[in-house]
């Protein structure tokens, strides 16, 4: 079995978001100033790890149309470029020769476009693209340069983006020659725990799940456990909230065999019955009313109440609050800042987490206040 192949350069799911933004902006100038469609975008990757889910992320965030096509389900040609049928320019005068043959698009072009404001930009998702048959394939060449196909064209200000599986490995593809590889720019996406776990802060995803996979990042394999896998998996158990209850943990257990890996689901179990109940959530750590007594004693229990260190446990909670205070559910609150502090200038709290938590909240405006103090200021100093 030949070794997987994917092409361009391998980025996390915020990156491909930074990617897309500057890439599909260049397209859009450089088709304003040549007249030229932009350069297709093909975003590699194994299955499950969210590459559809970041393209039409990005779609929505910046207000852009999009049409969803998965290329695999056409069976013919006709499929991509539509139907021909006669068309008599004259029916008064049957027969005068001056018939001719049109195409109608097809059904999934014409129902996705019908409705769609012409001066709106948007996107073609061709996804699992080379999963197609090798005649489809074909059929799309002129499509990946021209933006069109002798019986349709996508509107102006409209720019494709596609998904791909690596070539080779365990992958049913088919593979693209150079002429079909060069019609486009290519990316390849890898699975980074913290970007998933701040687009699962953003949808309100059970904090469970986030805690988990922070805790246990590698545990997301990309065999029967993956993004996309283990997303579904915590939607099912979201209402499932007593942990102390066999019939609950027994549940979950159910759910997580029919979704997971066995032994992801066993360390899942462990976690649920002897780790979650040792973590404190961002809402704990920011709205106690007394640090010392609710949080502080809390973590030094985490780090040392076993006999040994597990800083790890303290990293999955510096981890989720700095996400959680970066992301677009947070609103800043005075009444925070000074918990926030103390957290991060917990003796037990590591030179290399308070750096983290500084880099990841400068980033953005809405979470410089919490840093505009002396005494963190001091130890991120010292941390670096």
């Amino acid at each position: 079995m030949s070794e997987a192949k994917t092409y361009g350069a391998e980025l996390n799911a915020l990156e491909i978001q930074d990617f897309l933004d500057y890439a599909i902006k260049q397209n859009t100038n450089i088709s304003k100033n040549s007249g030229k469609r932009g350069t297709p975008v093909c975003v590699w990757g194994t299955h499950g790890i969210g590459k559809t889910e970041s393209i039409i992320d990005f779609a929505r965030r910046n207000d852009y149309t999009y049409v969803y096509c998965a290329p695999a389900q056409f069976e013919e040609l006709g499929d991509l470029h539509g139907i021909p049928e006669t068309y008599d320019p004259t029916p008064e005068m049957p027969n005068s020769g001056d018939e001719y043959t049109v195409y109608r698009p097809p059904q999934w072009l014409h129902s996705a476009l019908s409705n769609v404001d012409p001066t709106k930009p948007g996107l073609l998702i061709l996804d699992d693209f080379n999963r197609a048959e090798p005649r489809i394939l074909q059929g799309c060449m002129q499509l990946l340069q021209m933006h069109a196909l002798f019986s349709w064209e996508l509107p102006p200000n409209w720019q494709i983006v596609l998904t791909a599986n690596p070539e080779g490995g365990d992958y049913d593809v088919n593979e693209m020659d150079d002429a079909m590889l060069t019609r486009m720019l290519h990316i390849t996406m890898r699975f980074d725990a913290e970007c998933w776990a701040k687009w699962a802060i953003n949808k309100g995803l059970d904090n469970r799940g986030i805690e988990f996979l922070l805790t246990y990042p590698q545990t997301v394999n990309g065999i029967r456990t993956t993004a996309r896998s283990f997303t579904q998996f915590i939607m099912q158990i979201a209402p499932l909230k007593n942990l102390d209850d066999q019939k609950t943990l027994r549940m979950i257990e159910i759910i997580g065999k029919g979704t997971l890996e066995e032994e992801t689901i066993n360390k899942f179990m462990h976690f649920c019955k002897f780790v979650k109940r040792k973590l404190l959530s961002p809402q704990e750590i920011l709205e106690a009313k007394d640090f010392k007594k609710e949080v502080a004693i809390r973590i030094k229990q985490v780090v040392s109440g076993d006999g040994f260190k597990r800083t790890d446990l303290l990293n999955t909670m510096c981890s989720n609050l700095c996400l959680y205070l970066s992301s677009d559910r947070y609103k800043y609150n005075e009444k925070h800042k000074e918990n926030f502090i103390q957290f991060c200038m917990h003796p037990d709290m590591l030179g290399s987490m308070q750096f983290k938590v500084h880099h990841l909240l400068a980033q953005t405006e809405e979470t410089k206040p919490l840093l505009r103090d002396a005494r963190l200021a001091e130890v991120v100093l010292d941390a670096m």
